[in-house]
């Protein structure tokens, strides 16, 4: 290999991949390119794999400049399914020429449906790759069927290759699956395996491992949404909104029965330097600034009755805890201050949706009626209950994202033999979650996941798809169809099923406000979560496999027995008992 040489115009002097000649400064280039600007690509093989195949002077297949690559189909992809070796298949009998071309295609489009689009995707971009890597030479070297020596040159460059948009090295699992995927293109068009038939397996995982090694880079997991965090992230979902918090803590400040504070002076509190509460025992002051320049100080002062849903300072406090602290104090929509008229507007809109009637300007002593502003004014909003039914099916299910985003209304069945998915009061009840088509289940044979009832509201599924149906109601004016999507874009005029992308951002947004922080918050933290819950709660691993979809072949190797879902050897069995300590997550009742 060569070094980035300088050229005349201080560039590397390496040619790329492509064939084209590389745009970084030779200073900053870390690339090794196996060519030089003037250089005909002469094939080397790299040093030891002769030997190490037992045939030291064993030849490379080539290709000539004009024969064409096998293996392709006609919009010029790999074909790593075998759908030509389908579409080929000749019916015997007395079946005509159309009839048995129709029957081939139709064979061949199931045979293309066989595996998930993003999988074929990948392969067919690897052996594309694997294509460009044998037409560098000069003469071309045959990619189909590749020799074995083609194969490992090709994982030595890969090892080394350089992503020019990241400026990272492949990772070992992605070089693996490149590898992979060119070796079953191999056997999809009738062709043996090269490495398999040159007894090379042995030699590709001790490459793999030793570039694993060599990168000392370790595969970043997901961090683990534990129980505990869980709770956490529900907590604060139940909390007040900083819209939430700003108008009940003005609705209690100009109805206080120590003495109202009226909706100007409130208004020309702009920032919160103006605050003075040092003493949680003393009233919270305000300073203000008169319009003739004098100062005047507003008081918050706890109830009389002793209840803190009703001291102001409560408020206050989850005010300026959401809000960033060079923001005004009482911010509008547009991010400016309240005016008078917008608090008092604010303040008598909260009231009178709470069934509360108020006088401008007086006193409320009726700590009933501020019980009931409050209850109000602290109502989880949509998004607030869909993030919160989001993550304890998220969390529950242990689903990928991608089947989080594409479960119905429809899919989520009691077990309850006398309810149906449309009852909308369900709380308390152990769930079947049906899944179609999933990265496990590829034939659409069907997965069901149990997950079953919990001594806690907050964490029992029944009980808050009870309230995320009751909002949904609101929300559209019709109870959810059967194949509504059980979480949607509130922003959309009708139901839309969230994106993964959608259902990420939720994730990385409410975990983040809840407090949570890790090396990689991704919505896999749920089902993380959940199996090392699991574990450790004595879980077996046959029944966590089984519950969160892993393949029983491939990834555990161990079939599952339906009758051990429905006890307690379910993951979701007693995880969220009232016993157990979730000081974390705080107490509360979820109200509808």
């Amino acid at each position: 290999m060569t070094g980035p040489d300088q050229g005349g115009d201080g560039r590397c002097q390496g040619l790329t991949k492509e064939g084209t000649r590389c745009t970084r400064r030779s200073e900053t280039c870390s690339h090794r390119h196996r060519f030089k600007v003037g250089q005909r690509p002469v094939p080397v093989a790299p040093p030891g794999y002769h030997d190490l195949m037992g045939s030291g002077d064993q030849q490379v297949a080539e290709m000539g400049e004009g024969e064409a690559v096998a293996g392709l189909l006609p919009n010029g992809k790999a074909d790593v399914l075998g759908v030509n070796a389908v579409r080929a298949t000749a019916f015997s009998g007395d079946i005509d020429e159309g009839e048995a071309a129709s029957r081939a295609d139709r064979l061949a489009d199931l045979v293309g449906k066989s595996a998930a689009s993003g999988t074929v995707a990948a392969k067919q971009g690897a052996v594309a790759g694997f294509i460009e890597h044998c037409q560098s030479y000069t003469p071309r070297r045959r990619p189909l069927p590749a020799d074995a020596n083609t194969i490992l040159e090709w994982v030595a460059d890969l090892s080394e290759h350089i992503n020019p948009r990241t400026g990272k090295q492949l990772t070992p699992e992605t070089l693996r699956g490149k590898v992979r995927a060119v070796r079953d293109w191999h056997t999809a068009q009738g062709h043996p395996d090269p490495l398999t038939d040159a007894g090379l397996d042995a030699l590709l995982t001790k490459l793999v491992r030793g570039f694993k090694t060599e990168a000392g880079r370790p595969k970043v997991q997901a961090t683990p949404m534990m129980a505990e965090d869980l709770a956490q992230v529900i907590a604060r979902l139940r909390r007040p909104s900083a819209v939430q918090a700003r108008d009940l803590l003005l609705a209690l400040a100009v109805t206080q029965p120590a003495g109202p504070i009226g909706a100007r002076p409130l208004a020309r509190a702009v920032s919160r330097e103006q605050i003075d509460w040092s003493d949680p025992a003393e009233p919270a002051r305000i300073v203000t600034v008169l319009p003739s320049g004098l100062i005047e100080t507003l008081e918050l002062h706890p109830h009389p009755s002793g209840d803190a849903a009703l001291d102001p300072r409560v408020y206050l406090s989850e005010l300026l805890e959401q809000t960033d602290p060079r923001a005004p104090l009482f911010a509008n929509r547009s991010g400016r201050p309240m005016s008078n008229q917008g608090i008092t507007d604010a303040v008598a809109r909260l009231l009178a949706d709470a069934g509360v009637e108020w006088e401008t300007g007086a006193a409320l002593d009726d700590a009933a009626a501020l019980a009931a502003v409050v209850e109000h004014g602290t109502r989880p909003t949509d998004e607030q209950v869909m993030a919160h039914f989001l993550h304890l099916h998220g969390w529950m299910t242990g689903e990928r994202v991608s089947e989080v985003a594409a479960v119905r209304w429809a899919d989520v069945w009691p077990l309850d033999s006398t309810a149906a998915w449309n009852t909308p009061d369900l709380a308390a009840q152990d769930f079947d979650v049906a899944l179609g088509r999933t990265k496990s289940d590829p034939d659409g044979n069907g997965r069901h996941t149990i997950v079953k009832a919990q001594g806690n509201p907050w964490f029992d599924y029944g009980t808050v798809r009870r309230e995320w149906w009751g909002r949904w109601v609101d929300r559209f004016g019709c109870a959810p169809q059967e194949d509504d999507p059980l979480f949607v874009n509130l922003h959309a005029p009708a139901p839309t099923a969230l994106s993964k992308k959608s259902i990420g951002e939720i994730y990385k947004r409410t975990v983040l406000a809840g407090g949570l922080t890790g090396r990689k918050l991704s919505s896999h933290g749920w089902r993380a979560g959940l199996i090392t819950e699991a574990a450790l709660a004595g879980k077996a691993i046959e029944d966590v496999a089984a519950h969160v979809g892993h393949d029983a072949i491939s990834t555990t190797g161990i079939y599952y027995r339906v009758t051990a879902r429905l006890g307690d050897g379910n993951p979701t069995a007693g995880l969220f008992d009232v016993s157990r300590d979730l000081s974390r997550g705080g107490d509360a009742a979820i109200r509808t």
